[in-house]
């Protein structure tokens, strides 16, 4: 039995049953991982890039910053004598998919109420969201660097041991610890490697992270 607070629930009980256990993350993340080799596996066999320094170009596709955000679209132009425009948005699994099935939300424990009584977090996950913008710019026939700014959302989850006293009953549970916003930045290299078909190497700062991606180019 569980004593409420008053504290309004994180998150609606109705949602558990989509939560899935953590260790089947990889088998989520697999499909794009295999898309992501097909379409390069195709864009070597579709013929030669087109020279980036003789016409203007868009493209776009799918894009990821390895580890926290695997959920991403990105879109480009180049220009051969001047800068471009570069746009992508990125998002990490939602924490649903991050926390076990058999957990639940507390019902009626916060973070300040956790650190007031001194108990300490046994776990911690979060999920990112970015949103970005640049510039890129021709380099050689074949290569383009991208360059930009963009604006990071991390939203943060503890979870707490389980609870017995006179005021409160709880089993092992998560709960929303906060939200943190912080500036992006990121810089790679787009390199087309068939006549429509390329791929993006970079990295950026908030979230740290290895960005990678495949894309289609006019």
């Amino acid at each position: 039995m569980r004593v409420s607070l008053g504290v309004p629930l994180r998150l609606p009980k109705a949602l558990h049953q989509y939560v899935i256990r953590e260790d089947t993350m990889m088998t989520l993340r697999l499909p794009l991982v295999v898309t992501v080799l097909a379409a390069l596996a195709a864009g070597s066999w579709a013929g030669e890039p087109s020279d980036l320094t003789v016409s203007s170009h868009f493209g776009g596709g799918y894009c990821a910053s390895i580890p926290k955000e695997w959920l991403g679209l990105f879109f480009f132009s180049t220009r051969p004598d001047a800068v471009g425009f570069y746009a992508d948005l990125k998002a990490g699994f939602p924490a649903l998919f991050l926390l076990s099935a058999t957990e639940e939300f507390c019902d009626s424990i916060t973070v300040d109420q956790a650190e007031a009584w001194g108990i300490k977090p046994i776990d911690e996950r979060d999920e990112w969201f970015s949103a970005n913008v640049g510039l890129t710019r021709v380099v050689s026939s074949s290569v383009v660097v991208y360059f930009g700014l963009g604006y990071s959302i991390a939203r943060d989850y503890h979870k707490y041991p389980g609870l017995s006293g006179p005021y409160i009953s709880e089993d092992e549970c998560w709960t929303e610890a906060g939200t943190t916003r912080s500036l992006n930045v990121l810089g790679g290299v787009l390199m087309p490697l068939s006549s429509d078909l390329g791929v993006r190497l970079g990295g950026e700062l908030s979230p740290l992270g290895v960005g990678v991606g495949v894309f289609y180019v006019n």
